[in-house]
């Protein structure tokens, strides 16, 4: 047995290595000013000088060029640290400097020596020309990516490193100056360097976080906010400072005036003073999906790609105090300022209801502020049940497609009904019930029953309308068919789903959203369908179009037995907006119903 070495192509591994790391072509200014940083970082600690970093685009000649006047690289750190893939010439320096100097070594940004890879994302090749500080040679370097690099003596210059990027043609939208100052404000605000993009003097970057001036009033953060959403209105704000894996967790975060529909606000995150991403998942409590803002916690530990942080015990306790942050703020509102609260839960009570049932204190605080929806718009429990003629005893959906169905019944006796369309909205709705049953007595009207919209009829009634009962149960399967009355009654038939069919519907929906297996989801699908009481078909005794089939007795019989399948067949699929075409066309075939008589 003999043993070999594994060979590998490196052509073309730089690009394909870079492609894979970084999720966008953005990074690459990301990448480029930590490097530049971490070099100022270094000199600082040598002779305490350095502290600028210029972006300079060059539409002429296609090119972005990074430079700073950081501690430069002498050959050897060339060929030890800038050319080998993996090697971190910065998480070495960290390491010395710990015991010595842990100030320096805690600023320092860089972890895994492939920050350079993010050039290749936009660049076809790149020429770096650099000076050690205490030498008095410069070299330059240039790599096009592939198995080989040049490396030769360049003209004296200053101390540092300038990094030149020859971009891709499809990557000239990285010459734009305000765009490279949008990622700079990105990536890199709170480093305590002056990064200048263009021929500007002006810094892009703030420079420093608003929770490191000392006493930093409400004024500054609210200009930092306006400066972050810049087209948002912040309701209030929360300051966050808690600790995480023995490091400080600091951060502001805002509530603003924009509601946030699926998904959630941008929250973020910086480690080491420079952005990681905007939706790391576990940052805060699932609740908390309506703030947005910025958190910094240098405990937490960045991938590889630094576009994520690991999910570790460091990342559960950021969130803890996020969540904690929150809560205070919110008992604090409660307590002093009701109409920012107010205003807050206007925005944003979907989010809040989950809290409130998470937290029961804050369920007390709040419950008589939330808003609800309705159809006589949204406001608070107190304010529905005082428009509601039925009083506290208030109706309400949760299926949108079958509530249009029967809210026209609630509408005909002018009843209020609540919208719980929303996550969390019936738990809380349910919730303040249970809490306030003097205040509050809610009722379901999109399933069979219709929550009292529909009443029982007499045996007479029901015996005049029966050779219209029986017709339609020929009509449908897996549903009853019943007598009852119901406002209004040009409405002659409603179809209504039973708690076991909302199950089947549910079950239904859950295969088709989980991607279920096909032989499974039959599987499923068919156990959801075991039952044959699934929906009701309500015959409404008050329609005069019925009662006109009724007195005919001719439903085995063409046109009587095609109208009732059209009555039938348009309860099943009717929803509000189809509702005035039905009462049309009963109206019409009532008429010529009567004609034939």
């Amino acid at each position: 047995m003999t043993t070999h070495n594994i060979r590998i192509a490196l052509d073309g591994v730089v690009r394909l290595l870079s492609q894979n790391l970084y999720g966008e072509p953005d990074a690459f200014v990301r990448e480029m000013v930590q490097n530049a940083h971490d070099s100022i970082v270094k000199r600082r600690a040598v002779d305490g000088r350095g502290g600028r970093v210029d972006i300079l685009p060059d539409k002429g000649a296609r090119t972005v060029t990074i430079a700073d006047d950081g501690v430069g690289l002498s050959q050897d750190e060339i060929h030890e640290h800038l050319s080998t893939i993996g090697r971190s010439g910065t998480d070495e320096l960290r390491q010395k400097l710990r015991a010595g100097d842990p100030e320096h070594a805690a600023s320092l940004i860089g972890q895994f020596g492939i920050g350079l890879l993010s050039a290749f994302l936009v660049a076809e090749r790149v020429t770096i020309t650099t000076r050690r500080a205490g030498e008095a040679r410069a070299w330059r370097w240039r790599f096009d990516g592939g198995t080989a690099y040049d490396l030769e003596v360049a003209e004296a210059r200053d101390i540092g490193t300038t990094v030149v990027l020859f971009l891709k043609a499809s990557m000239t939208e990285f010459l734009d100056v305000e765009r490279l100052e949008r990622l700079v404000r990105r990536y890199a605000d709170f480093l305590p360097i002056d990064i200048r993009v263009g021929p500007t003097g002006t810094p892009s970057n703030a420079g420093t976080a608003p929770w490191e001036e000392s006493n930093a009033s409400d004024e500054q953060v609210r200009r930092f906010l306006v400066r972050r959403f810049p087209n948002e209105h912040t309701l209030t704000h929360v300051v966050v400072d808690g600790e995480a894996g023995g490091q400080p967790v600091r951060g502001v975060l805002a509530v603003t005036d924009r509601e946030i529909g699926i998904g959630e606000g941008r929250l973020d995150l910086y480690v080491r003073r420079m952005y990681v991403s905007g939706h790391q998942p576990g940052l805060r409590p699932p609740w908390a999906a309506f703030v947005q803002g910025v958190i910094a916690c240098d405990a937490l530990v960045p991938t590889a790609s630094r576009d994520r942080v690991l999910r570790d015990d460091a990342l559960d306790q950021v969130s803890r105090v996020v969540g904690d942050s929150i809560l205070d703020h919110l008992r604090s509102l409660a307590k002093r300022d009701h109409q920012t609260l107010a205003g807050i839960l206007r925005w944003h009570a979907h989010g809040l209801f989950a809290l409130c049932l998470e937290h029961r204190d804050l369920l007390r605080d709040l419950a008589d502020l939330m808003p609800v929806k309705s159809t006589v718009g949204t406001k608070t429990i107190d304010e529905l049940v005082r428009a509601n003629p039925d009083g506290r005893r208030l109706r309400y959906f949760r299926h949108r497609p079958s509530a249009e169905r029967v809210l026209p019944l609630a509408e005909a006796r002018g009843l209020v009904v609540l919208d719980l369309v929303e996550s969390h909205a019936e738990h809380f709705v349910l919730e303040y019930a249970r809490q306030w049953p003097g205040r509050l007595a809610p009722i379901r009207i999109d399933e069979a029953g219709a929550g009292g919209l529909i009443e029982s009829v007499t045996a007479a009634e029901a015996l005049r309308l029966r050779p219209v009962t029986v017709a339609s149960e020929a009509l449908v399967t897996g549903a009853r068919v019943e007598i009852a009355s119901f406002e209004p009654e040009t409405i002659p038939a409603l179809w209504l789903e039973t708690q076991k069919g909302r199950g089947r519907r549910e079950l239904a929906d859950a295969v088709e959203e989980l991607g279920t297996p096909a032989f499974l989801g039959g599987a499923l699908a068919n156990l959801g369908t075991a039952t044959s009481d699934c929906a009701t078909l309500y015959l409404n005794a008050s329609s005069s179009l019925l009662a006109a089939l009724a007195r005919r007795n001719r439903l085995t019989e063409e046109p009587d037995r095609t109208v009732l399948k059209v009555i039938v067949d348009r309860a099943r699929a009717s929803e509000k907006n189809e509702l005035a075409e039905l009462v049309d066309l009963c109206r019409a075939l009532e008429w010529a119903l009567e004609a034939r008589r």
